[in-house]
């Protein structure tokens, strides 16, 4: 077989197999259908496309803090977000560091901006403290100078007002959360057992099991209370059990503890994501604050898809008038284009943002050029009298050179915007930047399928 059809037979392969896969990945058979928020088929969405909201957060650092204290701090912060966050369940968030001390969160498909507000805002400093007394908020106490008093979380939320609680408690904690292991949200199927319907059930490392027996037998069963304190806010005072205690006397160490309230079950979620986060090295303070609708988000996403198909039709348009048979050749290359990227994207889990969306419109103009620098050479030896099995492989060859040339220098400018860029400038990069490396592909194999093919019939004329 001659080295020609061999090389054919590679091309033909090459986009077969490009094609078959591109396919797979966006629609991925092999995966349950199920409702996924932020999606479509298998491309993943960015903020400005499903909604959600974005936090600008300053972290509330010392001055005279060294830098590399400092950049060890914005670091473990971010560490906390990003634990809190998944643990959460939020779709694809983005969390990145904005200059020396701010941070940029961005949670897709997020509704609920108080939520987020409590979820990267909160110090989560967890501590167990013993309570003095309680009473309601009205009620004057009088507190020794190692005593302060603290409210329930019940009183920032109006349904629960009528059972808000404020408790005396010590200002020395017994204990603190930095020897928890783990904060799940647990069920409890006993109404009669003495725990709310849902709890947070908590578990010590080895060094917190030895402390909590500790903090357990200092206590009188039955009678003292301990608080459990996050960030100034007491969500459970509850007494410490006959049977816990004699427990502590019999064992090394008590390794669970729960944290019990009239929580909802997001409610739930989101306190022990944030203690199984731990807490943050400093405050993050909001200084911004943004909100996308959904309903923004799909006018976005149609107006994307209009100006894909209006570019698409205006470029068609001039390109069957102006190179006949030829420009209908380059049409097809830019559909397999525009697929692959597609397939490309699903299968990195890249996200598509407004401006990737602009990246694939500008692919359509980028692709058509490359074709446009072939031709014109087709032409060209055309005119010097050449034949059409000539002009196409000289056409190829003279054009070679320019193609590449403007491909790597426009790669080269999307590396850095990818480098330097935060958010939506990334997906703009990053959709540039596999258009631009998959649009050498389908140019040079695609395209050059089609009119090897032609070779092959031995047309004496191009329609170009």
């Amino acid at each position: 077989m001659r080295p020609e059809v061999l090389m054919n037979w590679g091309r033909f392969a090459l986009i077969t197999v490009a094609i078959i896969a591109s396919l797979l990945l966006i629609f991925a058979p092999w995966q349950p259908p199920q409702e996924r928020p932020c999606t479509i088929r298998e491309i993943r969405l960015g903020l400005d496309l499903c909604g959600g909201v974005t936090l600008t957060l300053e972290a509330q650092i010392p001055e005279g803090t060294s830098l590399d204290d400092r950049q060890k701090i914005m670091d473990r912060s971010i560490s906390v977000l990003e634990t809190r966050v998944n643990a959460l369940g939020v779709t694809e968030p983005i969390i990145t560091q904005a200059g020396d001390t701010r941070i940029v969160v961005q949670l897709p498909g997020t509704t609920d901006p108080e939520q987020a507000r409590q979820l990267v805002g909160s110090t989560a400093l967890l501590e167990f403290r013993k309570v003095v007394k309680e009473g309601p908020p009205g009620e004057t106490f009088t507190e020794e100078i190692d005593e302060e008093v603290l409210m329930g979380y019940e009183c920032a939320k109006p349904e629960l007002r009528e059972k808000c609680q404020a408790y005396v408690v010590k200002k020395e904690p017994l204990m603190t959360g930095a020897v928890l292991n783990k904060a799940e949200v647990r069920f409890n199927p006993q109404p009669g057992s003495g725990l709310t319907p849902i709890y947070i059930g908590l578990t010590f490392n080895d060094a917190g099991a030895h402390q909590w027996r500790d903090v357990i037998l200092q206590l009188k069963p039955e009678s003292d209370r301990i608080a459990a304190v996050l960030d100034r806010v007491v969500y459970s005072a509850p007494t410490i059990a006959k049977s816990l205690y004699e427990t502590a006397r019999r064992q090394p160490k008590v390794d669970q503890s729960v944290i019990t309230g009239n929580f909802t079950a997001d409610e739930a979620r989101l306190l022990a994501a944030i203690l199984s986060a731990g807490a943050l090295p400093t405050e993050l303070k909001i200084i911004q604050e943004s909100i996308v609708g959904p309903s923004l988000g799909r006018d976005s996403i149609e107006k994307g898809i209009t100006a894909s198909w209006i570019a698409g039709i205006v470029v068609l348009v001039f390109m069957v008038l102006y190179y006949r048979l030829s420009g209908f050749i380059a049409v097809f290359t830019q559909l397999l284009n525009l697929l692959v990227v597609i397939g490309a994207l699903a299968g990195l889990k890249a996200t598509l943002t407004l401006p990737g969306i602009a990246g694939l419109i500008l692919l359509i103009g980028v692709g058509v050029d490359s074709n446009v620098l072939i031709f014109e050479r087709m032409r060209e030896e055309l005119r010097l009298g050449k034949v059409a099995r000539a002009a196409i492989d000289a056409g190829y060859h003279r054009a070679l050179a320019t193609i590449w040339d403007s491909h790597v220098t426009t790669l080269i400018t999307a590396l850095f915007l990818f480098i330097f860029g935060t958010g939506p400038i990334r997906g703009f990069a990053t959709t540039l930047s596999l258009g631009i490396i998959i649009n050498l592909f389908t140019v040079l194999i695609g395209t050059r399928l089609v009119f090897e093919f032609v070779k092959l019939r031995k047309v004496e004329r191009l329609s170009i």
